[in-house]
């Protein structure tokens, strides 16, 4: 690449196996030769990379045998997700795709129609193309994007089995997003944390459910309360709410404010929370006015406040009510356009099986108190809350 672009670079990259093509994450920083922003040109990043990559993958492992460029086309043809075919079909400015003979019938013609055909048999199944005439294919508009998500659904449940290791294979599963948010709380075990998005830092958890399901909690940067983050092991409670109701913090915006003739300024938060609040360990009084400035930023952003300077916000009287009136109360069902967020509240970082040798109050404890704990799920979360409960199969009486 220094050689193409003809300026040094710096770079650093992360092999990935979590999907069923292994691939590389690149990040390259450079300047132009004289000095200036480093543009690279869309075709060499596109298609330039590949055949540099390609290049010396075959000097250092030799060509691809036949066989294996065989095997590696027919599984794209049934793989439910994005592939170069897909790519080359969404590219049809009219939507239609042909499958039919070409004129000249030569074999590399037939075998490719033959590719062709047998992908597109594959993507009607999927529901994402339609035969119109004979030989003749109509593709769905979202071909790539619907591909795409397909794709990372099933990214998503291969980790998900390949975490639950020890848990019956046909353990249900349940992904949760913004387009289809959960309509009531989740409770139970987080068996995996990680990340889902290296770009953006978005995080996910793997949640073992009472009713026997496994999990895949999606991450906003509102989902933790800082300091309560869960852990592998925690017994969580995942909520949906509504992001535009009015909450905790934006209460303590407009009582600070109304301390203080109308405005917000977070040094005197800062100087109330170090002297007057009780805070979890771990969370300074910094990082706690911190979350409250950065709800107030994204408040005056929407012109529901008003900035008067660095940390300092002229509040109206009635904010929560302008919150809660901002954008019309909608069904959570409604996915993205509801506003839904994902609240995870943690109730113990314990593992089930380390609450029971326990001497203080556990979250265990509250369960049997409340008659709560019935799980008659056939998943690994109820069978582990059954265990640590001490009750080989029977039900959980209070």
């Amino acid at each position: 690449m220094e050689q193409d672009l003809g300026t040094a670079l710096e770079w650093v990259g992360v092999a990935h196996y979590n999907t069923d093509n292994p691939h590389l994450h690149l990040l390259v920083r450079g300047k132009s030769a004289d000095g200036g922003d480093l543009v690279m040109n869309r075709e060499y990043i596109s298609y330039g990379l590949r055949a540099q990559a390609m290049e010396v993958a075959t000097r250092h492992l030799g060509p691809r045998l036949p066989e294996d460029v065989e095997r590696s086309v027919k599984r794209d043809l049934r793989a439910d997700r994005l592939t170069g075919l897909d790519f080359s079909f969404a590219q049809e400015a009219d939507g239609f795709v042909s499958a039919l003979r070409a004129s000249n019938g030569s074999l590399a013609d037939e075998r490719h129609r033959g590719h062709k055909l047998a992908r597109l048999q594959h993507l009607e199944s999927l529901g994402l193309a339609r035969e119109q005439r004979a030989g003749v294919w109509r593709i769905d508009a979202d071909l790539v994007a619907r591909l795409r998500e397909l794709g990372s659904k099933g990214d998503i449940i291969k980790l998900i089995h390949e975490r639950l290791r020890g848990s019956e294979p046909t353990i249900a599963t349940v992904i949760f997003s913004k387009e289809s948010p959960p309509l009531e709380s989740v409770t139970g075990r987080v068996f995996d944390r990680g990340v889902a998005d290296e770009l953006h830092d978005a995080m996910y958890l793997l949640i073992e459910a009472r009713d026997g399901k496994a999990y895949y909690v999606p991450l906003s940067e509102y989902s933790e309360t800082p300091g309560h983050e869960a852990r592998i092991g925690s017994i969580v409670t995942v909520t949906p709410i509504l992001k535009h109701s009015a909450g905790a913090a934006d209460r303590h915006i407009a009582r600070i404010a109304a301390e203080h003739g109308g405005l917000y300024d977070s040094t005197q938060h800062t100087e109330f929370v170090a002297q007057q609040v009780r805070l979890p360990a771990g969370v300074s009084a910094a990082d706690y006015v911190a979350s409250h400035v950065k709800r107030a930023k994204a408040l005056a952003s929407r012109g529901l406040i008003e900035p008067v300077g660095e940390g300092r916000f002229r509040i109206p009287k009635d904010l929560p009510e302008r919150v809660a009136q901002a954008v019309p109360a909608a069904d959570l069902s409604a996915g993205r356009d509801s506003g839904s967020i994902l609240k995870v509240e943690r109730h113990s970082l314990e593992s089930l099986e380390g609450q029971v040798s326990l001497n203080g109050v556990t979250w265990l404890d509250q369960e049997l108190a409340r008659a709560a704990a019935s799980p008659n799920g056939s998943g690994a979360g109820g069978r582990a809350l059954k265990t640590a409960l001490g009750i080989p199969g029977g039900t959980v009486r209070a």
